[in-house]
């Protein structure tokens, strides 16, 4: 294959976002702590979280709620 094939994405830059809209997707040992780091994080929304364990589900819509954020869509 051809290394011209594939433009470089190195220098790639867009301007700044206003918001950063994020669904997570398994909400684990490390969905649940990407969450919490998520949250920290000025300009992110959470819209969805999707998990097929309830109580985990409940764990990370209750880490929305201390941290003051909007509820996100669930889904199991």
């Amino acid at each position: 294959m051809n290394s011209n094939t594939y433009a470089s994405l190195l220098n790639f830059s867009l301007p700044p976002m206003n918001v950063v809209r994020i669904a997570i997707i398994g909400l684990g040992n490390r969905g649940l702590l990407t969450l919490t780091r998520y949250l920290h994080i000025y300009g992110v929304e959470i819209k969805a979280l999707c998990e097929v364990r309830q109580g985990n589900l409940e764990k990370g819509m209750a880490l929305m709620k201390e941290a003051n954020m909007q509820p996100a869509q669930g889904y199991n």
